[in-house]
């Protein structure tokens, strides 16, 4: 059995397990879901030797910016369990196992978003423009709930 092999059946026994925690997919269940498929989705296509094209950089986006929202909502939500926290750390409990995860998986959609725009040199404003169009959105919301 290859490495993406196993990691594909982790994912997915990773989505089983969520799906059996949460049937109808409430507390923030479908979000997490939706990272993870498009994980699997990922890893899918790593095995493949499948690159992504622009269309499917936007899935890949979308996983980015829904992984970010549960990690803000963890934040929120648990923040006594957050305490001590950062990126790279041995998580504590169950909340800093999950932020470790959807770092890690942000971080490689991020990689893989970076390694294949290059391939698009003609649509790097746009590509540009996006990133500093959402982190803006991203930046206003964050300070609107800071507010609340």
């Amino acid at each position: 059995m290859t490495i993406q092999e196993i990691q594909l059946n982790a994912v997915r026994a990773y989505i089983a397990w969520v799906r059996d925690l949460y049937p109808n997919e409430e507390d923030g269940a479908a979000r997490l879901i939706l990272v993870l498929q498009i994980y699997e989705w990922q890893l899918r296509r790593y095995k493949n030797l499948k690159p992504v094209n622009p269309d499917q950089m936007a899935t890949l986006k979308h996983g980015i910016r829904t992984a970010e929202l549960i990690l803000d909502d963890i934040w929120e939500n648990q923040q006594e369990m957050m305490q001590g926290w950062y990126l790279g750390c041995t998580p504590q409990n169950e909340a800093q196992r999950l932020a470790n995860l959807l770092w890690q998986i942000t971080l490689e959609f991020t990689k893989e978003i970076q390694a294949n725009e290059q391939f698009y040199p003609a649509l790097k404003p746009m590509f540009d423009k996006e990133r500093v169009e959402y982190r803006k959105m991203l930046d206003d919301v964050r300070e609107a709930d800071r507010i609340d």
